[in-house]
C-alpha cells in the first residue's frame, strides 16, 4: 500500500476520501484554490498545496497543476473524486507517466466509457440494448439537426462526455432545437472541454436504475447491488436509494450481469457503477458506465458494510479483495438526500453566501452525513451547488425513509438558500413513499413539491415571542448591572404590579406582515399568551444553545434557532421560519422582475446574449444566459418591450442583483 495521497478534487467527497485514507494510515494532501484555502478538506488534510484561482479551470481542472502538486509534495497516488478530472482518460494516463498511481480504471477503460457515443457504440456491436440516438463524427448543426428529425421529439440532447446532468436538454419543440443545441453545447464545452453531442430518443416514463460493480486486478467481479437515481430535477439527482425498489428479481439479475459483462469487456479494475434506463414493461437499455466513484456511493456502503474507497484504495495497490471467500449480502435499505444551496421556489437558482450557522443531526447507526463545509464558509458559484447529503439506513425502506424525515427536520444552514424543505415535501409524497418512482416525478408532482411560502404557525409565533423577550430580559439585566443602583426597583422592567404583571404587547414581521401577541409573564419561565381571542399557556426556555423547547398546553414543540441584530430563523418539521425584530426595508432585489428592469438573479457569469438594444421582446422570450455553478440559467422577458439598455457583455462577471437590461413597455 502506498504510503501517501493526494486528493485531486474539494468539498464534501475529499472529506470523504480523507477519512477512510486516514483510517488507513495514509498521508492525506489536499489541493485547494484560492476559495477554498480555508475549507474543510484542507483542514483536515495533513498537508495542503495550492494549485491556483477559484475558477475550476484554473485550477481543480488544471492537470498540469495537480500533477506538479502531487510531485511537490511527494504524493505516491491521486484519487480524483468525482467530477473535475475523475473521468479524463489524458490525465490518468498523465498520471501513469509520472510514475503516480491513479486510483480508478486504466486509461483505456475510461477512453472506452467516458465517451458516450464510443460506448454506446461498442454496447451496440454485443448486442447490449441501448436508446435509439445519433452518435456519429458529424457534429456539425446541419447534421445533428438532420438526425435530430429522423429521431422525432421528444428528443435528448446529451454532453458525450462528463456527466452531473451537465451538457442535458430535453427537447419538445422543434423550434427550441437550435437554442437548446447551442447551450448544451456551449455547457459541454465549458464544463468537460469537448461539446461533441450525442442525440436519443427521450422515453417516458422510464426509471433511472444502476448497478455498483467492483473488479480488481486479479480479474474477480463482483455486484455490490441497484440503486435507484430516478429523481432528478435539472437531470440531476436529488434522492438515491438502495436497493432498488420494486424491481423484479429476474430484471435485477439480467441488469447486473450486463454490468459484469461490461466491466470484462474493458478490463475494468475499482469501483465502477453501470446505469440503465427501465420503461414500464421492464425493458432496460444501457446508458452509461461511469468510471469513478459516484455521489451516491454512501447508500451501497450502508447496505453492504463496505466502504469504498478502502476498496477502491486496495485495488490501485493490486490487492485482491477478499468477497470470494466472504459472500457479500444486501441488508436493509438506505436513502441518500443531496443538500444543495439552490432556491426551488426560484427554478433552483443557485445561492451564494457566507455560512453563519449549520446543524446536522448527530450520526447514529441509521443517520451519517457528508458534507464538506463548516460554518464562516463562503459558498461560491464557481462550483458545484452540493453542500452536504444526509444518508439514511434502516431494516426496511420504511425505516430508513423514517429516519430521512427526521434527520431532514433536524438539518439547518444560514446564510444561504437551501432545499431541505423542498426535500421534506418530496418525501411526503404518497407516490414517493409507495416507491411509485420515474424520471419525470418532479415535474408531475410540482403542486406538491413547489408550495407557497407558508404562513406563520401559532406554536412559531409563541416561540419567536419568546426568545425575543428572553433576549429583552437579558439585555435589561445587564442595564440593571452596570446603572448607579442595582438594587433599585425603579430600574426593573419585568412589568411587576401590585395586582400582578401587566402585559406587554410583542410584535415582529413575518414576511412584511405585522405580527402582534399580548403576553403575561408568569414564573418559572411561564407565559400567557393571548392570540386570536384565545388564551394559552406557554412553558419555553433554551435547551442547548441553537435548541428551544416550548410547552403550549398538552404540546411539546422543539425548534432550531438562532437570533441576529435584524431577524430570528426558526426551523421547525423541515421549514425555515424568518421573523424580523423591526419592519423591513423592501428587499433591494424584490424588483427582480420589475417591468423595467431586469436583474441578474445571482452572481454568474453573463454566457450568452440574445438581444441587442433597440429590439423588441415578448414575454417569454430568453434574453440572456447566465452561468452559476456549472448550470445555465435563462434570463427571460416578462413584458413586451423594446431593449433600451444592455448593461453588461458576454464573458462579464456579474454580481447578484445588478441591472442587466432596461426596457420600456410597449402598451
Amino acid at each position: 500500500m502506498f504510503e501517501s495521497l493526494l486528493i485531486a478534487n474539494r468539498g464534501e467527497i475529499a472529506c470523504r476520501i480523507i477519512k477512510t485514507a486516514k483510517k488507513m494510515g495514509i498521508r492525506c494532501i489536499a489541493v485547494y484554490s484560492e476559495a477554498d484555502i480555508d475549507a474543510l478538506h484542507v483542514t483536515l488534510a495533513d498537508d495542503a498545496f495550492a494549485i491556483g484561482p477559484s475558477p475550476a479551470v484554473h485550477s481543480y481542472l488544471n492537470p498540469s497543476k495537480i500533477i506538479d502538486a502531487a510531485l511537490q509534495t511527494g504524493a505516491k497516488a491521486i484519487h480524483p473524486g468525482y467530477g473535475f478530472l475523475a473521468e479524463n482518460a489524458k490525465f490518468a494516463e498523465s498520471c501513469h507517466q509520472h510514475h503516480l498511481i491513479f486510483i480508478g480504471p486504466s486509461p483505456s477503460a475510461i477512453a472506452a466509457m467516458g465517451n458516450k457515443i464510443a460506448a454506446k457504440q461498442q454496447m451496440e456491436k454485443v448486442g447490449i440494448p441501448v436508446i435509439p440516438g445519433y452518435g456519429g463524427n458529424q457534429q456539425d448543426n446541419a447534421t445533428l439537426t438532420q438526425e435530430a428529425h429522423r429521431l422525432g421529439l421528444p428528443l435528448m440532447i446529451k454532453a458525450s462526455v462528463g456527466g452531473g446532468g451537465r451538457g442535458m436538454r430535453l427537447v419538445t419543440q422543434w423550434q427550441e432545437f437550435p437554442d437548446t443545441l447551442t447551450s448544451a453545447q456551449r455547457e459541454a464545452r465549458h464544463s468537460f472541454d469537448d461539446d461533441a453531442i450525442l442525440l436519443e430518443k427521450y422515453l417516458s416514463p422510464v426509471r433511472h436504475i444502476e448497478v455498483q460493480i467492483f473488479r480488481d486486478a486479479h480479474g474477480q467481479a463482483v455486484s455490490l447491488f441497484t440503486r435507484d437515481c430516478s429523481l432528478q430535477r435539472r437531470h440531476q439527482k436529488i434522492i438515491e436509494e438502495a436497493p432498488a425498489p420494486l424491481l423484479s428479481p429476474k430484471l435485477s439479475a439480467a441488469m447486473i450481469e450486463t454490468a459484469l459483462r461490461i466491466a470484462a469487456m474493458i478490463d475494468y479494475i475499482g469501483v465502477g457503477t453501470v446505469e440503465f434506463l427501465v420503461d414500464a414493461h421492464e425493458n432496460y437499455y444501457f446508458m452509461e458506465m461511469n468510471t469513478r466513484l459516484q455521489v451516491e456511493h454512501p447508500v451501497t456502503e450502508m447496505i453492504t458494510g463496505i466502504d469504498l474507497v478502502e476498496w477502491q484504495l486496495r485495488a490501485a495497490a493490486l490487492e485482491a479483495l477478499p468477497y470470494q471467500d466472504h459472500p457479500i449480502h444486501c441488508h436493509g435499505h438506505a436513502f441518500e438526500a443531496r443538500i444543495c444551496a439552490e432556491n426551488p421556489q426560484e427554478q433552483f437558482a443557485p445561492s451564494s453566501g457566507k455560512i453563519t450557522h449549520i446543524h446536522f443531526p448527530p450520526p447514529t447507526t441509521g443517520i451519517r452525513v457528508d458534507t464538506g463545509i463548516q460554518e464562516k464558509d463562503c459558498i461560491s458559484t464557481e462550483y458545484d451547488s452540493l453542500l452536504a447529503k444526509l444518508i439514511t439506513w434502516g431494516k426496511t425502506r420504511e425505516e430508513a425513509l423514517h429516519l430521512l424525515k427526521n434527520a431532514l427536520e433536524q438539518t439547518a444552514i444560514l446564510g444561504v438558500h437551501t432545499n431541505v424543505a423542498w426535500l421534506c415535501n418530496l418525501i411526503a409524497t404518497p407516490d414517493f413513499q409507495h416507491a411509485h418512482l420515474h424520471t419525470q416525478f418532479i415535474s408531475q408532482h410540482a403542486d406538491a413539491l413547489f408550495l407557497p411560502l407558508p404562513s406563520l404557525p401559532q406554536e412559531i409565533a409563541f416561540i419567536a415571542a419568546l426568545i425575543e423577550w428572553k433576549t429583552e430580559k437579558k439585555r435589561h439585566q445587564y442595564h440593571i448591572q452596570i446603572s448607579e443602583d442595582p438594587t433599585s426597583p425603579w430600574f426593573w422592567r419585568n412589568h411587576w404590579r401590585l395586582m400582578g404583571p401587566s402585559p406587554c404587547t410583542l410584535s415582529f414581521w413575518y414576511h412584511h406582515q405585522k405580527i402582534e401577541l399580548n403576553v403575561i409573564p408568569k414564573e418559572n419561565n411561564e407565559y400567557q399568551f393571548h392570540w386570536n381571542g384565545q388564551i394559552f399557556q406557554v412553558y419555553g426556555d433554551w435547551d442547548t444553545e441553537h435548541h428551544f423547547v416550548a410547552h403550549i398546553g398538552e404540546t411539546r414543540v422543539i425548534t432550531l434557532a438562532w437570533r441576529e441584530i435584524d431577524y430570528t430563523e426558526i426551523f421547525y418539521r423541515g421549514q425555515s421560519y424568518t421573523i424580523y425584530h423591526r419592519d423591513p426595508t423592501v428587499n433591494r432585489f424584490s424588483d427582480n422582475t420589475a417591468k423595467n428592469q431586469l436583474r441578474s438573479p445571482m452572481p454568474g457569469i453573463l454566457a450568452a446574449l440574445f438581444v441587442t438594444p433597440g429590439e423588441k421582446v415578448i414575454p417569454g422570450q430568453r434574453l440572456a444566459i447566465m452561468e452559476a455553478m456549472k448550470i445555465e440559467h435563462p434570463i427571460i422577458a416578462p413584458i413586451h418591450g423594446i431593449i433600451q439598455k444592455i448593461t453588461h457583455s458576454v464573458g462579464d462577471r456579474v454580481a447578484e442583483g445588478v441591472v442587466l437590461f432596461q426596457l420600456d413597455e410597449i402598451q
